[in-house]
């Protein structure tokens, strides 16, 4: 089962980049948590880099990050060393963030992977791979396989959703052969259940509840002869929201989905322009779409707007990339009532890339984890945006 252009969202927070994952060799069993080191504040319209996340001779990378509150916050990545790959866990404890040691029956649930995900709902903390699964609320942990689609030779893509602790969805697609199918499943805190699939493949998913979730098709690499669509689940079935032509396959490519209510929902995505793809924003309010192309990035031929998420005063937090073969991406920022930036924060390193951004709540600030490349490999980077909690 491997996990592909996945999107971790839960009730109040998006966490995750695009995810690509295959099969990895063994993990090292057992293996201690990576040092997170405080680091020399740097900053670009007010992100800076805050901890370090580093091991002894081995490479760290930072996909995905929740906050539970000021004082609780959880990012997951991965960490390779020997050829051997890992989930990579740390945690802000209110004054600092430190690696955690999963135990055992975590580590052997999640696998080897090369990309691990995290979703949370009220203080229940979710990580999972391509095979399985481990939740805690900051006490015992709990672990789990996700369930298979299809038997047989085939690939698995989903995207969990946790709306609670006794209700998380896999909404996805299996692919045997020339043959795609999607498939949704739902968990109820003792076994998972098979529910109504979208009638599209090729999406991304995102949800505010188990009675509110959309997906949506349109992204990078789709063939010419997709058409865009929208479909939501409201409890009973899904039902397609209708797009306008400026969000259809020739005139918008999508690389972003967040569903607050039914009544609002975001897409991010890119324009043809005559300098390249300009960054796209869309919103329904229930009854209709706005559509806003972003300016020009002058450094970016293509700027396709991803990991949309909530800033926690009512905006929004997104990343402008570019699948120009490089790690070249920008951040903007919806206040307002108007996008704000592009804002590049300086991580350092050889390079650096953000993999996910969460509000941290009762406050006016954000977290976001990410990469910083190093000269023999790579450590990973929590950045914040505002106060410190």
């Amino acid at each position: 089962m491997t996990v592909r252009w996945s999107r971790l969202r839960c009730v109040s927070v998006v966490a995750t980049a695009l995810l690509a994952a295959s099969v990895a060799p063994a993990a090292a069993a057992n293996a201690a948590p990576s040092r997170a080191v405080p680091s020399r504040a740097t900053s670009s319209a007010s992100w800076r880099v805050i901890a370090s996340i580093s091991s002894r001779s081995a490479s760290v990378r930072l996909s995905g990050v929740v906050s539970i509150s000021a004082r609780d916050a959880w990012a997951v990545g991965t960490v390779q060393k020997s050829g051997r790959t890992s989930p990579e866990v740390v945690r802000w404890s209110g004054r600092s963030w430190r690696g955690v040691s999963l135990p055992a029956a975590a580590r052997r649930a999640l696998g080897a992977e090369f990309s691990y995900g995290i979703a949370s709902s009220g203080s229940t903390v979710w990580i999972y791979s391509d095979s399985g699964w481990a939740s805690t609320d900051g006490g015992s942990w709990r672990t789990g396989r996700l369930p298979v689609a299809e038997r047989g030779e085939s690939s698995q893509t989903g995207t969990l959703l946790v709306f609670g602790r006794h209700d998380v969805w896999l909404v996805g697609q299996a692919t045997s052969g020339d043959l795609v199918t999607a498939f949704a499943r739902r968990y109820d805190g003792r076994r998972w259940h098979v529910m109504p699939a979208p009638p599209i493949t090729g999406f991304l998913v995102g949800g505010s509840s188990s009675s509110d979730i959309c997906a949506v098709n349109g992204l990078f690499g789709e063939a010419d002869n997709v058409t865009t669509r929208v479909t939501c689940w409201n409890g009973r079935a899904w039902r397609e929201l209708r797009l306008p032509s400026s969000l259809d396959q020739q005139n918008a490519i999508i690389g972003s989905i967040l569903v607050r209510s039914p009544h609002d929902i975001w897409l991010g995505g890119g324009a043809p322009a005559t300098s390249g793809i300009v960054g796209l924003a869309a919103h329904w309010n229930g009854s209709s779409w706005s559509v806003r192309d972003l300016p020009v990035v002058p450094t970016l031929g293509t700027d396709v707007l991803g990991l949309l998420t909530p800033d926690g005063q009512g905006g929004l937090w997104a990343e402008g990339v570019c699948d120009c073969g490089g790690p070249a991406w920008r951040l903007w920022h919806y206040t307002g009532h108007r996008w704000a930036g592009p804002l590049l924060p300086s991580i350092g390193g050889t390079y650096g890339q953000i993999g996910g951004i969460a509000a941290i709540p009762g406050t006016k600030s954000a977290w976001a984890a990410g990469t910083r490349g190093t000269t023999t490999g790579s450590d990973g980077v929590i950045l914040v945006n505002g106060r410190t909690p």
